[in-house]
């Protein structure tokens, strides 16, 4: 049993939705219900009965509501999601593919990826 928050990512965006973050106090079986679509999470439901796949993207071990909070609060969740962070760089190393290296300002770069 493990305690704190975790982030999902949906495999395709739900309307703006691209991201759930929860917590639970034992979040396998919490992953569990949300996987059967009877989570009491709304968005995780309407995820579900749509078809959408989806995938735990990061745990937070240990955290509390407060720091679910914190993430929720944020907003622009694919900031802290490891799936999103590496298909902007994707993006981004695709955008500038046959760049000469002393070409480019890696500092500009890790703005803007990250």
């Amino acid at each position: 049993m493990t305690a704190g928050v975790y982030l999902i990512h949906f495999d395709v965006p739900y309307h703006h939705a691209r991201h759930y973050v929860g917590w639970s106090g034992d979040i396998e079986s919490r992953l569990a219900l949300h996987r059967k679509g009877s989570s009491k999470a709304r968005l995780m439901e309407v995820v579900h009965d749509a078809g959408i796949g989806w995938h735990v993207a990061w745990v937070w071990p240990g955290e509390d509501r407060t720091f679910e909070r914190m993430i929720k609060d944020r907003k622009h969740t694919a900031r802290f999601c490891p799936i999103c962070r590496g298909r902007m760089q994707m993006s981004l190393w695709e955008l500038l593919e046959g760049a000469p290296a002393f070409a480019l300002d890696w500092d500009a770069i890790e703005e803007i990826a990250f």
